[in-house]
């Protein structure tokens, strides 16, 4: 199989977190799809800010709360993260018209 299909996500997703939520506790689960086979298909988490707060597993997408939240200090939180795949692409070399 080829790697011809990037891995999709969700976007705008909107989570709701308690302020009991316990820590190390999984409030979610990030989902990704891939229509690639073997390790062009596997997808890759990554979490690109708010490292303090939560641990994204990269394989899983499970989102861990790794400190306690407070909502009269920060009601609102956003999270950013990539997706990736396992496969290599391959670029073919241009080649100039004759």
């Amino acid at each position: 199989d080829e790697n011809d299909n990037r891995p999709t996500c969700e976007e705008g997703r909107v989570i709701e977190i308690g302020e009991d939520a316990r820590l190390g506790s999984v409030v979610s689960t990030l989902h990704s799809e891939d229509g690639d086979e073997g390790s062009n298909g596997m997808v890759v988490f990554t979490l690109t800010n708010n490292l303090q707060t939560f641990h994204l597993n990269g394989q899983t997408g499970e989102l861990t709360l790794l400190r306690p939240l407070d909502a009269e200090s920060e009601s609102i939180l956003s999270l950013d993260y990539s997706v990736s795949d396992l496969g290599i692409l391959h670029y073919l070399p241009s080649v100039p018209p004759n």
